[in-house]
């Protein structure tokens, strides 16, 4: 009976991978579609052979992706080179901003940051080394976690 208890107990443990509750609401971890700090510096083509798909969307300086759970609501290029995105997920929610961030390459940890309500701000962080304008993490609609981000490396 113990081994049977241990073994059902395991077997939840692994189905429960990759989840995470959020007052009551399990919401599944995406698999991870694309680091943000290796975008600096690429160009639009770079950006789109490191994405691996075509844009859904180009409008001048511009490109937008969709994937089944992330919106790239918009890629702006400066000067030919990455500059700045902006992402959407409708399928996940992060309880942190970090952890939103670290799910995107971007480590946030142990920088100056302002609660402005509907998001998180990080002015001048450094990320990979790397002095960048901004980095925002977005709130839900109804507040509980976070699941949009936005990365300016110039202003």
């Amino acid at each position: 009976m113990k081994k049977l208890l241990l073994i059902l107990a395991l077997t939840l443990a692994v189905l429960s991978c990759g989840q995470s509750r959020n007052n009551s609401e399990i919401t599944t971890r995406p698999k991870k579609l694309i680091d943000v700090p290796q975008l600096m510096g690429k160009s639009p083509d770079e950006v789109k052979s490191f994405i691996g798909r075509e844009p859904k969307k180009v409008e001048g300086n511009e490109q937008h992706y969709a994937f089944d759970e992330l919106e790239i609501c918009g890629l702006e290029f400066k000067n030919g080179k990455f500059n700045s995105i902006t992402l959407e997920g409708s399928k996940f929610t992060f309880e942190t901003p970090e952890q939103l961030g670290d799910f995107f390459g971007i480590d946030v940890r142990g920088q100056t940051s302002r609660d402005l309500g509907s998001m998180v701000y990080f002015q001048d962080p450094t990320i990979n080394g790397v002095k960048i304008h901004h980095v925002s993490f977005r709130k839900r609609d109804d507040g509980r976690g976070y699941n949009g981000l936005i990365f300016e490396v110039e202003h």
